[in-house]
């Protein structure tokens, strides 16, 4: 018999099942970065967004960022959400941010809004050593310069929810 919060598991083909401890339960990794300097976008061009700090707190490993780019710590489902605050000095025609994935094939999802900007998206990450995120910002708005606001009003979180 087992001891007290033990299960029954198998141990393979033609060996006998064993007691063992259930796996802790929770999350693992929760890590939160944010844009710590200011920066212009003119007229109709994309940035990736650089000049990133973490806010000191994280759970696990966390995550790793070099020039905007962010490499995961391990596999798994990874719940990622980019808050981006901006403002603009004259009307601002669309005002994007995106979240863009690359597992060898760029991939991106966006959206458009004005003022702060939230997007969520969950990325199934099956190869900690090839998966890659950045964020990026986009502006249409002619020749005009609008501002990404630096500090927690652009920040980064990700969320490890479980394994793939």
């Amino acid at each position: 018999t087992g001891s007290d919060g033990q299960v029954l598991t198998s141990t393979g083909a033609g060996s006998p099942p064993a007691f063992e401890a259930l796996p802790a339960g929770g999350l693992s990794e929760a890590d939160t970065w944010y844009l710590d300097t200011e920066f212009s976008i003119d007229g109709n061009n994309t940035s990736v967004l650089t000049n990133l700090s973490r806010t000191g707190t994280k759970m696990g490993t966390g995550m790793t960022e070099s020039s905007g780019v962010f490499t995961f710590p391990s596999t798994g489902h990874w719940l990622i959400t980019f808050q981006m605050s901006y403002r603009t000095y004259v009307d601002v025609n669309y005002f994007y941010s995106y979240i863009e994935e690359s597992t060898g094939n760029a991939k991106s999802t966006g959206s458009a809004v004005y003022g702060t900007n939230v997007i969520h998206r969950i990325v199934d990450v099956t190869n900690a050593g090839t998966h890659r995120i950045r964020f990026t910002a986009f502006s249409f708005n002619g020749t005009s310069t609008s501002k990404v606001q630096s500090g927690v009003g652009t920040q980064m979180t990700f969320i490890k929810l479980g394994a793939t």
